[in-house]
């Protein structure tokens, strides 16, 4: 009988389980408001606006990812790391920073403390792998670099490892040892016309509010203590631009602060762009508008080393893009777009104290090149700019990033930015009815702006017919009708 010899065979299934922790990090203890500066955690209140994920040329994927019921930082693909806060923090008053961390795969984990300059210098923390991992880092151990009182970046690195590890990180927090309560003199919120100001934190003392040149009444502060039984008294500012300061007092009367808030008046928009046209999606790529779908992952602000400060405004009900202090700005998108079949670029624009503003469009190389962009002060100026201004120099097919600058004027200024997308088809009308020019008798008038409307011209009392008015409009296709004075 022969022997007959059966074999099965299997499928090998190979599958990569990418670990991950299954449960959340460990609550932090309660802590008096006065005693922590939290960056990210739930169990405080975070500073405002941090920028999480700020686009520094890294490798890293980020996300947010809930772990057992809790939101938590995850980094992928690793090398390094940065978070921006919205402005500079004080953590000299602090005595540790706390952060927790789970990693299956890393080898090295380095935390830097960022202050202007920039000066850095890192704490390398030991790795102990699958589990969660809480550090509690002494301040002191940056103070020698690092300007603790104006914090306002963090970076985080592989520690030069290059192996592309996986990192979860939880309650990102400065603290220090708890206040006596009856010692506590400070605030747990501040609020300007019933909303909590921007950035607030018990330790920051002092704020700055921009406030449109127009307004006339100075705002209403009212304020929480952190230690209901302290006291305080609140001292208005007089008049506009001015100073409001909050007296607080503990409830042993031993330590007293002194918060501020100081109003500055500056010329900013009073109304929103205006709505640009309905236009079938398929002919527009949006970047930023309310009145399209925009691209997904857009950065308005990344990290390029500028002077300029961003944050979002709302005018009117509309959200716009605001730039200060200008020296040159990025814009970046998640990833190249293929803009080679729309016709026009378009955005509004405005200003009260640019003089040249100049639009880059850039693709990968870099290639790039601009066109200036003439400035009508105080208005919401429309741009549609042709695309083929810039297709001599850029890959249309692979476009990726604006920039802005000043043309190295150096006058630093401040610019809102609405309705930035592409399209194809006929420009629309525009809606620009304001004057380029005056003249009175064929002279300019003196003190002419396209944002003024009034005037007032003293003539000699020997002239006896009214002088000829002409008017030029800013958009040659706009038309001025002029009523001249009878007498």
């Amino acid at each position: 009988m022969a022997n007959i010899l059966l074999i099965s065979l299997f499928p090998f299934l190979h599958t990569n389980v990418f670990a991950q922790p299954d449960s959340a990090a460990v609550d932090p203890p309660v802590r008096q408001s006065a005693d922590v500066i939290s960056i990210y955690s739930d169990s405080y209140a975070n500073i405002s606006s941090t920028n999480y994920n700020p686009g520094w040329g890294q490798n890293t994927a980020f996300n947010f990812e809930e772990i057992s019921g809790n939101e938590t930082i995850k980094f992928s693909n690793f090398n390094y790391q940065g978070f921006e806060l919205s402005g500079s923090v004080d953590v000299s008053g602090m005595e540790f920073l706390h952060v927790d961390v789970w990693t299956e795969d890393a080898t090295a984990f380095d935390l830097y403390l960022i202050s202007p300059g920039p000066a850095e210098t890192p704490s390398s923390l030991a790795i102990t792998t699958g589990q969660w991992v809480s550090y509690d880092i002494p301040v002191s151990d940056f103070a020698t670099v690092v300007d603790l009182s104006n914090v306002f970046q963090f970076k985080f690195t592989d520690g030069g490892a290059g192996n592309a590890p996986t990192i979860y990180l939880d309650n990102l927090y400065f603290y220090k040892s708890p206040t006596d309560s009856s010692l506590d003199a400070t605030l747990s919120d501040l609020k300007v016309n019933g909303e909590t100001i921007e950035g607030f934190s018990p330790n920051t003392f002092n704020y700055l509010l921009k406030l449109a040149s127009t307004e006339t009444e100075v705002p209403t502060i009212s304020v929480t203590t952190s230690n209901e039984h302290a006291t305080y008294s609140i001292n208005p500012s007089e008049e506009l631009p001015g100073s409001t300061t909050i007296e607080v007092s503990s409830q042993n009367g031993e330590n007293n602060t002194t918060y501020s808030v100081t109003f500055e008046l500056v010329e900013k928009p009073q109304a929103a762009a205006p709505t640009p046209p309905s236009r079938d999606e398929s002919s527009v790529i949006s970047i930023y508008s309310d009145s399209y779908s925009n691209i997904s992952g857009t950065n308005y602000s990344p990290a390029w080393g500028q002077s300029t400060s961003f944050s979002t405004e709302t005018i009117d009900g509309n959200e716009s893009l605001k730039y200060e202090n200008l020296n040159y700005q990025g814009i970046e998108l998640s990833g190249a777009q293929d803009i080679s079949d729309m016709d026009y670029v378009h955005l509004d624009l405005w200003t009260s104290n640019a003089a040249t503003l100049r639009l880059f469009l850039i693709s990968p190389g870099p290639a790039e090149t601009s066109v200036t962009l003439p400035i009508v002060a105080n208005v919401w100026k429309g741009y549609d700019i042709p695309l083929s201004s810039f297709s001599s120099v850029v890959d249309l097919a692979n476009f990726y990033q604006f920039k802005f600058d000043d043309g190295s004027l150096g006058g630093s200024p401040t610019f809102y930015i609405d309705n930035l997308y592409f399209y194809k088809g006929g420009k629309a009308a525009s809606y620009d009815a304001t004057l380029s020019s005056i003249l009175v008798d064929e002279e300019p008038i003196p003190n002419f702006s396209s944002s003024i409307f009034q005037y007032e011209v003293a003539l000699s009392s020997g002239i006896a017919n009214a002088p000829t008015i002409t008017a030029t409009t800013s958009d040659h296709n706009a038309l001025a009708e002029v009523t001249q004075a009878d007498e």
